[in-house]
């Protein structure tokens, strides 16, 4: 009964490690497989990054254009401060702009 058993066992070892190899395998190509779809999907989120991006006004130009806009809202006060329309009414000491 000794090699029967021996056999048997062997034989049950033989198919629980083939099958192991075969899991094994199918996980291998199944991670595989999930790196490739996350290596696309990062050029494609790196593609769509750079798109919005693109499409925003950089810091510099933004301080370039709020400089040049209270410059002329600056001038255009200078403006209404020296206009001959502008009357001041005094009234018990106080001053108040018309």
């Amino acid at each position: 009964m000794e090699p029967e058993s021996f056999n048997l066992q062997t034989i049950v070892l033989g198919i629980a490690g083939f099958l192991a190899v075969l899991y094994v395998k199918n996980m291998d190509k199944k991670i595989s497989d999930a790196k490739d779809l996350a290596s696309s999907a990062n050029a494609k989120i790196h593609t769509i990054e750079v798109l919005v991006a693109g499409d925003y006004v950089r810091k510099e130009d933004h301080d370039k254009m709020t400089e040049a806009m209270f410059k002329k809202l600056d001038r255009i006060e200078d403006k209404l401060d020296d206009a001959p329309c502008r009357m001041v009414i005094r009234h018990n000491s106080k001053h108040q702009e018309v």
